[in-house]
């Protein structure tokens, strides 16, 4: 079995970075990962009192 495919990409990352960085995050809030943010956040702030 070859997993030279699992192998990091620096090329990608950078591309990955870039895009991020002109796109940002998204702006709705039912977004998943803005609910998986915001559910993190939530016990973080509870769980630290």
């Amino acid at each position: 079995m070859d997993l030279t495919i699992l192998a990091p990409n620096p090329l990608l990352l950078i591309c990955a970075v870039i895009f991020d960085g002109l796109i940002g995050d998204p702006v709705y809030a039912l977004h998943p990962i803005r609910l998986v943010g915001a559910t993190l956040s939530f016990f973080e702030r509870v769980l630290r009192g």
